[in-house]
């Protein structure tokens, strides 16, 4: 009974097929998520949907976090160390890395540590999140473009 049914569903629903029909074809980045981002800069936002949708699209992190094991891997810093206190972190970053080109952005440089301590004094030296830091970060500063 149940496989005459089946079989009946099936062959109802393949002539709902159109051939003819023509589709426009997507143009650009199609991404299906539970939530709309609050905004597209995810730096001035603490919703963890813009932060999962927009961040890992369109920036490459020092670290990332593999999600079995919980190790560090490195991205944009090949390696790091850190202080015997706990206080400082040093990184040695990858060399040779270019910004996104646009119709509307060429970047006349490339990536060094210029773009780490103001990403870091962005998103660390705001009242709201020192506030809520154990130890708030008073220094971040860039020993040499590279170390190497």
């Amino acid at each position: 009974m149940y496989k005459w049914l089946l079989g009946t569903v099936a062959l109802v629903l393949a002539g709902c097929q159109n051939e003819d029909a023509h589709y426009a074809p997507i143009e650009g980045m199609v991404y299906c998520a539970e939530a709309n981002p609050v905004s597209f800069n995810p730096q001035v936002t603490t919703s963890g949907s813009t932060i999962d949708i927009i961040s890992k699209q369109l920036y490459n992190r020092l670290l990332r976090i593999d999600p079995v094991s919980g190790e560090f891997i490195p991205e944009l810093a090949t390696s790091w160390k850190i202080s015997r206190d706990g206080t400082e972190i040093t990184f040695k970053l990858r060399e040779d890395v270019h910004f996104h080109n646009t119709a509307y952005f060429s970047p006349t440089r490339l990536f060094n540590a210029d773009d780490v301590v103001f990403s870091f004094n962005r998103l660390f030296m705001s009242i709201i999140l020192i506030t809520l830091l154990v130890k708030p970060i008073t220094r971040i500063f860039k020993v040499s473009a590279w170390i190497s």
